[in-house]
């Protein structure tokens, strides 16, 4: 079985799928593309977010972030989505928690933001929420997608590419005075130690988006009990 998966910014992600592909188990076949590949920096700049856009934060293959608009990215990603259909993938995963435009995908198209939203609706109808996105500008508009699950938001702005040690266990401990009930990393830049400094903190459970959505993948591409 295949799955495909793209990344907003340049593969491979390198930082991603060592964690990812664990949790995905045995027995898939990766295919791994990203909207980004093939450009030069000075294509990717004419990217850059305007004051209106919808501001995205992703990492390019030699390791920098970078910041693009997503209206930019959406046609793109379109792109891979069938580059991915016509290899034979059975299903697709974003790796981008962003809330996107619909997407035309022929098989299951699996959306981080979606996904999570409604993971933390099952697990309760409300409580208190720590949501920690990558930029300060993106709070606003993540916010007010947290808010859907009926929980109370509390939102904390953390690059997963260029915080320093410090400032990560600043964010941890600013997001443990709100006493959260769960947290969740709202990008899939951020990694385990990301997730456990911030689990040793508040001592809550803490929402890894790249290994839900890989547990997730392995669900639906699951044949039977042979695999």
């Amino acid at each position: 079985m295949k799955i495909g998966t793209i990344t907003i910014g340049q593969s491979p992600r390198d930082d991603i799928l060592p964690e990812f592909i664990a949790a995905l188990g045995p027995g898939i076949e990766l295919l791994h593309h990203g909207a980004l590949d093939n450009l030069s920096r000075e294509e990717i700049a004419s990217f850059e977010p305007e004051d209106d856009d919808d501001l995205l934060v992703t990492r390019l293959k030699d390791g920098s972030e970078v910041k693009i608009a997503e209206r930019c990215i959406v046609p793109r990603m379109q792109s891979q989505i069938h580059d991915h259909e016509r290899n034979g993938a059975a299903c697709i995963a974003l790796f981008c928690t962003g809330e996107f435009p619909e997407l035309s995908c022929g098989v299951p198209l699996l959306r981080p933001d979606r996904l999570l939203v409604n993971l933390i609706r099952g697990i309760a109808d409300d409580g208190v929420l720590a949501a920690v996105v990558p930029d300060p500008k993106q709070i606003p508009g993540m916010s007010v997608k947290w808010r859907r699950t009926g929980w109370g938001v509390h939102a904390f702005a953390l690059s997963p590419y260029t915080a320093s040690r410090k400032e990560v266990q600043e964010t941890a401990a600013a997001a443990a005075a709100v006493k959260p009930d769960l947290v969740v990393l709202d990008c899939m830049g951020f990694g385990m130690d990301i997730r456990n400094a911030f689990y040793e903190h508040t001592g809550k459970p803490v929402l890894l988006p790249r290994t839900i959505l890989a547990r997730i993948a392995a669900e639906i591409l699951l044949k039977g009990p042979s695999q």
